[in-house]
């Protein structure tokens, strides 16, 4: 808006003289805000599941020198959900990165996949069982209680209002899992025939 003022009285009242448009200057011009990853992160640490920790022998009770089999039960990708962030939907879904085990024994082990499940219909009858994850307990000065604790990372991916998708390789730590087991030895022992 420009306003003018005759020369002439010097003390005169402005006038006014008309409007103009003048461009913003884009260096100077406010942002517009963005859903960033540190935004993103921040929901997903407070999505992120934790997840039951599956072992067997069943009933908290395993044999020396014997697979014990573990996994946690989830699969590989979930979606967490969608949640509003600066007025956008941002749909977050996660993929497992990798599992730290400690078996309670001075052993440690690391995987890319959550185990596979022991079932009834998907089991194994031999000490080691080949397609399962496991740990061998084989110092019997250790026989007794164990704590077992499963710690999973995940990586996360999201979408904002369905645009592409951006990934967020920087690794989550999730709340780790535990179960107690007890290790215990079977001894073979010599029953004298009964006599006729």
């Amino acid at each position: 808006m420009t306003y003018s003022r005759p020369t002439n009285p010097a003390n005169s009242e402005w006038t006014y003289a008309g409007m103009r448009c003048v461009a913003a200057n884009a260096a100077t011009a406010p942002a517009t805000p963005q859903v960033t990853d540190a935004m993103v992160l921040a929901s997903v640490t407070k999505f992120l599941p934790t997840t039951p920790l599956g072992v067997t022998p069943a009933g908290g009770t395993t044999l020396v020198n014997i697979q014990t089999i573990f996994w946690l039960d989830t699969p590989a990708d979930r979606t967490l959900a969608t949640v509003t962030l600066l007025g956008h939907q941002v749909r977050i879904t996660i993929h497992l990165h990798g599992v730290t085990w400690n078996f309670g024994d001075g052993h440690t082990a690391t995987t890319t996949t959550p185990g596979r499940e022991y079932t009834a219909s998907d089991r194994c009858s031999t000490p080691q069982c080949p397609g399962f994850f496991g740990h061998i307990y084989t110092d019997t000065s250790r026989s007794g209680p164990a704590t077992v604790t499963a710690t999973a990372t995940w990586t996360a991916a999201y979408s904002v209002d369905n645009g592409p998708t951006n990934t967020i390789t920087t690794p989550i730590t999730a709340k780790p899992t535990t179960t107690n087991i007890t290790v215990t030895q079977q001894r073979g022992q010599l029953i004298p025939e009964p006599t006729p």
